[in-house]
């Protein structure tokens, strides 16, 4: 019920992890990959170490794929967020749009969010072409990714949920 930027660092959870390894283990055994990238926040590390455990992988951390950086609007709640934006960003919003500016709250733009990703998938593609990487991000991360590449249909975005991008 909070938004999570970079700015909470914060490790999983014992649920959260359990959640991580049953996925891993059980329902996504057979997805294949052959590199893991992840974003170097705690709870993508994490989750990054449990998938590349699998296939006796290393885990590559790449600031492009890091949470959007929110600002003051990091770690507070749905109403909070509401009344601190006078309405103008609500969780129905979050959820349709990637497009939101949080400059103003101390956060980044779309304009920095946007560049920042396509420097990681510059990177994949100049560095990594034949790959077929995992990478663990975050929900505004996926977000811009679906602004990137509009003829991909976004999928729910859950707390452990998986997403193919052909780039």
């Amino acid at each position: 019920g909070r938004i999570m930027s970079r700015s909470n660092d914060e490790p999983l959870s014992e649920e959260g992890l359990s959640e991580v390894v049953r996925v891993a283990t059980s329902v996504f055994p057979d997805l294949e990959y052959d590199i893991v990238f992840a974003s170097p926040l705690k709870r993508a590390s994490q989750t990054a170490s449990e998938f590349a455990k699998l296939k006796e992988l290393p885990v590559l951390h790449h600031d492009g794929v890091l949470e959007r950086e929110f600002g003051t609007l990091s770690n507070k709640t749905w109403d909070e967020v509401h009344e601190i934006t006078a309405g103008g960003l609500t969780h129905a919003i979050w959820n349709t749009s990637e497009g939101f500016d949080f400059s103003p709250y101390g956060g980044e733009t779309e304009e920095e969010t946007r560049a920042r990703i396509q420097d990681f998938i510059n990177h994949l593609t100049t560095n990594h072409s034949d790959a077929r990487p995992l990478v663990v991000t975050h929900g505004g991360v996926l977000r811009t990714l679906y602004a990137l590449y509009p003829n991909h249909k976004p999928k729910s975005f859950g707390n452990v949920s998986i997403h193919e991008f052909e780039v």
